[in-house]
């Protein structure tokens, strides 16, 4: 589908960013978006674990829990981003990107 394709594309632009907050944030929103696709569109005002939570229970996606791990310590100031969260993010989104739509 078209929304598949833009979010390949999307991904794609995300892998070639360097590392930064705004790189964590965009990955993160990425993974918001393929769980969207998927039939699991979280409330506007989830926090990132009820998110988790929830996209466990309705997608079963377990690979989902580094990249709510790292988004949520940069986003609520806890820290600055690690490489370890982002490894984490682009590992979930590569298996994000290696479902079938």
């Amino acid at each position: 589908t078209d929304t598949a394709r833009r979010w390949k594309k999307q991904y794609k632009q995300f892998l070639k960013m360097e590392d930064s907050p705004q790189k964590l944030r965009y990955g993160y929103a990425l993974s918001l978006q393929w769980l969207k696709m998927h039939g699991a569109e979280p409330a506007r005002s989830a926090t990132p674990i009820e998110i988790l939570h929830a996209s466990q229970k309705t997608v079963g996606t377990p690979e989902f829990a580094p990249a709510t791990d790292g988004y949520n310590a940069v986003r609520y100031g806890e820290e600055a981003y690690s490489p370890q969260e982002m490894e984490g993010l682009v590992k979930t989104l590569e298996a994000l990107a290696s479902r079938r739509a």
